[in-house]
């Protein structure tokens, strides 16, 4: 087993820890072993190419929890895989990786806010016979918190406006009223377009100063500056004989919404390289992740620890506690999602106790980290 990350044996990380990688073997973090993650680049694949690789990855990875996003596919599993996807992490590095994707560190957009989401439903039914899968998402919610990520999907249109040499005001339709259509109408108004329209199959509610027109009618309309693709998986694509004119297109869909004829066209595939591309970005993505594979080691370290020992029957209490207090939030406030209530119960506890955790592990006194522990015993009932 590859223990460095877990041990967070670095001699400066002030979240280091030192354990034995026997402990693991007494843990449920035994499919640590075998944790792979298998990944395909889809951005610009066109609609049969889309289509092919998602059913071969469905196939192969049955058992497996899937992330699909308009630019990657993530094929989560417990079990080992020679599969013939691009890329390949595996055990610590894998962990590195989820983690990074629920940060929307390798998203074009750093930090867009969907993606945290995303990963924890996809990995939402692999999380009971592997709970150590909270620690990616959870050091991914504490980076995106530190880091004070507000960016979407929405802020591709930046780029692409960029790319077009198209400045607002001026007119811009959104074809699409999904999330990420939403989110380029709240984007489209921020930089002070003044004509904004919406097409799509049924009427969204959408602030006044908008308009909005079907699907079917939006030949009719414009000329629009820009005309921007937002439109799902299951959309058919744009031919010109269906698409307003427009001085530049910007295709945002997955796969592509605007047929390859169809010009001048600006494809997420051009959107994402430059995104990347930009001299400012790479250096705080490798910062950022530098903290995130902290935050990881730190939460394999807390996981790792046995049952026995001070620290780890310290936050074997405090969590019988949090799930007591989860369910009884969860009796008194039926409204609220059990899914929000258990995130942020563990996430506040999660924070309390890893500072005295680790500051305990750097004692070295066994004497004083067992009478912390005996402070979060609870009492005996009828005691």
């Amino acid at each position: 087993m590859d223990c460095a990350l877990l041990l967070a044996g670095g001699i400066n990380s002030p979240y280091g820890a030192k354990l034995d990688c026997s402990k693991l073997e007494k843990t449920n973090m035994r499919d640590l072993r075998t944790f792979t993650i298998c990944s395909w680049d889809t951005t610009g694949l066109r609609r049969d190419q889309l289509l092919a690789t998602r059913e071969a990855v469905r196939r192969t990875h049955s058992a497996a929890g899937i992330v699909e996003t308009c630019q990657r596919i993530e094929a989560i599993g417990l079990a080992e895989c020679g599969c013939a996807a691009p890329g390949h992490t595996s055990r610590t590095n894998a962990l590195q990786h989820l983690a990074a994707i629920a940060a929307g560190l390798d998203s074009a957009v750093l930090g867009e806010f969907q993606i945290l989401g995303q990963v924890r439903s996809g990995i939402a039914e692999l999380r009971s016979r592997a709970p150590w899968l909270d620690v990616p998402i959870a050091a991914a919610r504490r980076l995106r918190a530190e880091a004070g990520f507000t960016a979407t999907t929405g802020y591709m249109l930046d780029t692409g406006l960029a790319l077009a040499r198209i400045s607002p005001p001026g007119s811009l339709l959104v074809i699409g009223a999904g999330a990420l259509g939403r989110d380029v109408v709240r984007r489209a108004t921020a930089l002070g377009f003044e004509d904004i329209a919406v097409a799509s199959r049924a009427e969204p509610e959408i602030p006044e100063r908008i308009r909005w027109m079907p699907l079917t009618q939006m030949m009719q309309s414009g000329p629009f500056d820009v005309a921007v693709g937002c439109l799902g998986s299951g959309a058919m694509e744009l031919t010109a004989n269906a698409t307003p004119v427009a001085r530049a297109y910007i295709d945002l869909g997955a796969p592509p919404n605007f047929a390859e004829h169809l010009a001048p066209v600006i494809a997420l595939r051009e959107i994402t390289r430059s995104l990347r591309e930009d001299s400012s970005d790479p250096g705080r993505r490798a910062t950022l992740r530098d903290r995130l594979n902290e935050l990881v080691a730190a939460g394999m370290a807390d996981r790792a620890e046995d049952s026995a020992s001070p620290v780890g029957r310290m936050r074997k209490e405090a969590e019988s506690i949090r799930v007591a207090e989860s369910n009884r939030i969860a009796r008194l406030y039926p409204q609220l999602p059990v899914e929000t209530i258990d995130a942020i119960t563990r996430s506040v506890v999660n924070r309390l106790l890893h500072a005295p955790s680790a500051r305990l592990r750097e004692m070295g006194d066994a004497e004083m980290a067992t009478r912390f522990a005996d402070l979060f015993a609870q009492p005996v009932s009828g005691q």
